[in-house]
């Protein structure tokens, strides 16, 4: 699962986790927990961390932008 769009380069804490509700949060918020490798926008413009499955879901699903994409040393 790629995203496809060539997103700013972005600094993102390394303690930083995906701020996007689990799939098992029905009734309440529970955050997804993994570790944040992007920057996205949501469409009531508050940007948020997520990993890049919950990324990838927000973009093509619910119409979200991506801003900013962390990456490594590996693909740079």
């Amino acid at each position: 699962m790629e995203l496809k769009m060539q997103p700013t380069k972005v600094e993102i804490p390394t303690d930083q986790t995906c701020q996007e509700a689990s799939q098992h949060s029905s009734s309440f918020y529970i955050p997804c927990g993994k570790p944040a490798t992007t920057i996205v926008r949501s469409r009531s413009e508050k940007s948020l961390y997520m990993c890049e499955s919950c990324a990838w879901h927000n973009i093509h699903n619910r119409g979200a932008e991506l801003l900013g994409r962390q990456l490594t040393q590996a693909l740079e």
